[in-house]
């Protein structure tokens, strides 16, 4: 008799084992069909879009296209409203841009994550721990501004006059350069996917 019981006590292990296995597989697969479901559901927000900023359906992005989605923006930048950037202007709004949480100063995390994000091509040639001058983990503003004032940061866009002031189409002509990841003088879906996401966090 008690033989019977250990055999209907494992039999009863197994298949409750079985059954749990089962339901583990079936969470998963749901798991992973929501995922794949939400993947394709973000991929055809940013294809909408990229739909509504391409005016003329050519699958391009073109500067014209582009000047205009931003033409309020560059008011923004523009603190003085004299319809130019000096490098003050530039460096507080690229400053203000990075700080994400609004606290007036850069953490290593902010660097990494709003910088590295947004000006990429300058976090790979620059360190952190070199701007953070008096070495207390955080960038104010003074440590952003000196840090960037030797680099080649400004003066690309401020166009071949070198006046060292960017006007709102030098402005709109090195920001598009940006987005132009392959250079090739026009921004596909993918480029403007890849670099939406850092702009929208600005």
């Amino acid at each position: 008799m008690k033989k019977l019981i250990l055999v209907f006590t494992l039999l009863f292990t197994i298949s409750s084992s079985l059954i749990s296995c089962k339901n583990n597989e079936s969470k998963t697969e749901e798991m992973l069909e929501n995922d794949y479901d939400n993947d394709i559901i973000e991929d055809d927000e940013e294809a909408g879009v990229f739909d509504e900023y391409d005016k003329n359906g050519d699958g391009y992005w073109t500067k014209d296209e582009f000047g205009d989605s931003f033409e309020n923006d560059f008011a923004d930048w523009d603190g003085d409203d004299d319809g130019t950037l000096d490098e003050d202007e530039f460096y507080k709004t690229t400053f203000g841009n990075t700080d994400a949480n609004d606290d007036d100063s850069i953490s290593e995390e902010e660097w990494n994550q709003g910088y590295s994000g947004m000006y990429g091509n300058y976090a790979e040639e620059a360190d952190f721990d070199t701007f953070d001058a008096n070495d207390d983990g955080i960038l104010d503003m003074n440590e952003w501004r000196n840090g960037f004032s030797d680099s080649e940061w400004f003066d690309p866009y401020d166009g071949d006059d070198s006046d060292d002031l960017i006007t709102e189409a030098e402005w709109n002509d090195g920001l598009y350069g940006d987005w132009d990841t392959n250079s090739d003088g026009r921004i596909d879906e993918d480029e403007f996917v890849a670099y939406n996401g850092y702009y929208e966090n600005w």
